[in-house]
């Protein structure tokens, strides 16, 4: 009976320091992380309003109509810039993935 609360307490120790591996140190006071001082966010690294994002919408929209399909780069921009105004927007998440797509095998097919 010994024998077998040695073995479990060895697995459990062994599980207990590969979690403890997995996420890291606790946190002390000696090893907390203290992030270094930063200057305060500038103006453009402020949160857009529900106003701002709208009518950025609005404008890259308007300006992908004039695109054609074939400029896979600049439909890239303007659909990635869409994705991280709605970024749980079906419709530009596949915009994205088929102009990366597209601008991968020209790259390919070009050399680069």
């Amino acid at each position: 009976m010994l024998n077998g609360l040695g073995i479990a307490t060895a697995v459990v120790v062994a599980l207990y320091l590969l979690v403890t591996l997995m996420r890291g140190e606790p946190e002390t006071e000696t090893n907390a992380y203290v992030p270094a001082p930063t200057q305060a966010p500038a103006m453009s690294d402020k949160m857009p309003s529900k106003a701002e994002i709208d009518r950025e919408t609005r404008k890259l929209l308007a300006e992908l109509k004039t695109i054609p399909v074939s400029e896979f780069a600049i439909n890239l921009e303007k659909y990635q810039r869409l994705l991280e105004l709605h970024p749980e927007n079906a419709r530009y998440i596949r915009k994205v993935a088929f102009y990366s797509q597209k601008l991968a095998e020209k790259r390919a097919n070009a050399g680069y």
